[in-house]
């Protein structure tokens, strides 16, 4: 299958050979940054390779914060007072929801489908079948979120740069940059992603705010002044099976940004991927060397 498809909100990562590394690297990061492409290449060809057959929990809590504009007292040069907008916003208050799906994923060949079963809605017990994400952001095939940047297809259209170094799970991981090429017409998404450096395999994922397609900065107008939208998407793949590593949280921040770069969080949606049971999960075709 040459292209996977992974949805973010709207956020489209739709899935070419390398030489790829930044020009502002010197030859060591250079060669060092090839290594580790090379290594994540191949792990990407084998998530793309391997026959799926699994199921999970999504435990979602969502959190949504309303704002209301602070006001003032001041003195009228007449001696009187009057109350004005101040140039802040303060939290008015907060609503949570909490959901419990049952996830099922399965592919064969280059058939993909994904199910949800809705079991709780905060807190109490449903059973809705073919259910849909009942959150502002979603996702789609999120196992397949590493193949949009950095497999062997999608190399030819990214520069890719280390900007740091983290240890993770007693092994080093590499904190690569991915930034699409000019040429890039369709995957204009901006990352950072940990990479194990040892096997290649993603450990997270991070995407930058201004690339999610049709989410970008939209402009407010307020009492503080034009509001822009920002939103920070994170990925962890915590868990690992025959190689493969499987989502296990994914963390969304959507937030109010003034004129003075200051953040208030206006969403917040946390997902923590359970309970998995794999049924399959083994290689149709054969692997790279």
């Amino acid at each position: 299958m040459k292209k996977y498809l992974f949805l973010l909100m709207v956020l489209i990562i739709l899935f070419v050979t390398p030489q790829r590394t930044s020009p502002m690297c010197s030859q060591a990061d250079k060669a060092k940054l090839s290594e580790i492409l090379n290594k994540t290449a191949k792990y990407c060809e084998r998530v793309k390779s391997i026959a799926l057959f699994y199921v999970c929990q999504e435990e979602i809590k969502d959190k949504m914060f309303f704002y209301h504009v602070s006001s003032a007292a001041r003195t009228t040069p007449y001696g009187t007072v009057e109350i004005v907008p101040s140039k802040t916003l303060k939290l008015r208050r907060t609503r949570n929801y909490s959901y419990l799906y049952d996830y099922q994923l399965i592919k064969k060949g280059e058939d993909l489908s994904e199910q949800r079963i809705l079991l709780e809605k905060n807190r109490r017990k449903k059973h809705k079948e073919n259910a849909e994400l009942e959150v502002k952001f979603n996702s789609k095939y999120i196992i397949y979120g590493p193949v949009g940047f950095l497999s062997r297809y999608w190399q030819g259209y990214f520069d890719y740069e280390i900007i740091g170094q983290k240890r993770i799970e007693k092994k080093m991981a590499a904190i690569i940059k991915a930034t699409p090429k000019s040429n890039n017409e369709e995957n204009k998404n901006f990352a950072k992603i940990w990479i194990n450096e040892e096997d290649g395999s993603i450990i997270q994922i991070e995407w930058e705010p201004e690339s999610i397609i049709d989410y970008v900065e939209k402009n407010t107008e307020s009492w503080v002044g034009n509001l822009e939208t920002a939103v920070v998407w994170r990925v962890t793949y915590g868990i690992e099976k025959n190689g493969v590593r499987f989502p296990s949280r994914q963390h969304i921040q959507e937030f109010l940004v003034t004129e003075g770069d200051k953040k208030y969080i206006r969403n917040e949606t946390i997902t923590t991927f359970k309970n998995y049971k794999f049924f399959i999960v083994e290689y149709e075709i054969k692997q790279y060397p």
